[in-house]
């Protein structure tokens, strides 16, 4: 499991750069998919540093939270 390695679009702004996704293959099923299933959501930051815990869940730094103290929802 990793981010995409992606250069910087240079015909566009830094606000419309494409953001980093977490994606999760799975070798057996040829199965991709994208940890943030919203477009919306995924866009509206950065996914890094994903890490499998023991009980299968996915740990992973974003920089979607904005403000301090902000609820985040799953």
């Amino acid at each position: 499991m990793r981010g995409p390695c992606r250069p910087k679009a240079s015909t566009l702004d830094d606000p419309d750069q494409p953001t980093w996704n977490i994606w999760e293959y799975e070798l057996a099923t040829d199965r991709l998919r994208r940890l943030i299933v919203s477009d919306l959501t995924a866009q509206q930051g950065h996914d890094l540093s994903p890490h499998y815990l023991p009980d299968g869940r996915i740990i992973f730094v974003s920089t979607r939270q904005q403000t301090a103290k902000a609820i985040l929802h799953q």
